[in-house]
C-alpha cells in the first residue's frame, strides 16, 4: 500500500481481491473510500475475523455470484444512479436505455458471457457446454493482467460464447482421445504383492 498513489483517487476498487492480511486496514487508513466487490469465501471470512468496519468502505461479498457479474451489477447500478442524479434524461425508457456499459446489440452475446463466466467460476456448471467454455477460455491464453495486457478489456468483450465454446470442445475432444488411449494401454498391478490392493 506504501507504494500506492490512493490518495490521489477518490474510490479505490478491490475486484475480486481483498489481498493478504492487513492490506485493507493499510489501505482504508490512506484512501478516501475503498469499495470491496468478492465472491470468495475466504474475503468474507478474512473481513469478518477482522472486524473492518471504515466509515470510506463499502463491501459487497455475494458468494452466489461471480466476481464478473458483482462488478457488472455494481458499475451498472452505478451508472443508473449517476444518470438519475443528473436529471440528464427525461423518461425512465430513456434513463434505462442510456445507463447500460454496453451498446444495447451486444448486450445479450455479453450477458451470456458473464453467464458461462459466472457457471464456472463458481462450480455449478449448469449452462449447456459450460465445460467447453472454460476450456476455450483457458485455451485461448489471454493475458489477465492489465500492466501487461493492455487490450485486455476491448478482448475480453469481443469474445464470442459460441467460438469460445466451439475451440473448447475441440480441446476436450482431444483430451478425451488421450485418456482413452491411455486407459487402453494401461493395466492392472498388485500393490505389496496384493498386500495394499491393486491399481491401474
Amino acid at each position: 500500500v506504501e507504494d500506492l498513489p490512493v490518495e490521489h483517487f477518490d474510490a479505490i476498487y478491490l475486484l475480486d481481491f481483498v489481498g493478504p492480511d492487513g492490506f485493507i486496514d493499510k489501505l482504508c487508513s490512506k484512501a478516501k473510500s475503498v469499495i470491496i466487490l468478492d465472491h470468495h469465501k475466504t474475503a468474507m471470512e478474512r473481513l469478518q475475523a477482522n472486524k473492518y468496519d471504515y466509515e470510506n468502505t463499502i463491501t459487497v461479498i455475494d458468494m452466489n455470484r461471480s466476481g464478473a457479474t458483482i462488478s457488472y451489477d455494481f458499475f451498472t447500478q452505478k451508472l443508473l444512479s449517476e444518470n438519475m442524479c443528473s436529471g440528464m434524461f427525461t423518461t425512465q425508457e430513456n434513463l434505462q436505455r442510456n445507463s447500460s456499459l454496453l451498446p444495447e446489440r451486444e448486450m445479450q452475446r455479453v450477458g451470456l458471457l458473464f453467464k458461462y463466466v459466472e457457471d464456472a467460476d463458481i462450480w455449478r456448471w449448469n449452462l449447456p457446454d459450460s465445460k467447453a467454455f472454460a476450456s476455450g477460455l483457458k485455451d485461448m491464453k489471454i493475458e489477465f493482467s492489465f500492466t501487461k495486457n493492455g487490450k485486455l478489456f476491448e478482448q475480453l468483450l469481443a469474445l464470442d460464447p459460441r467460438s469460445v465454446i466451439e475451440r473448447g470442445q475441440t480441446s476436450l475432444s482431444h483430451t478425451q482421445r488421450l485418456i482413452d488411449e491411455a486407459i487402453e494401454q494401461s493395466y492392472e498391478i498388485s500393490l505389496g504383492n496384493g498386500k495394499f490392493g491393486n491399481c491401474l
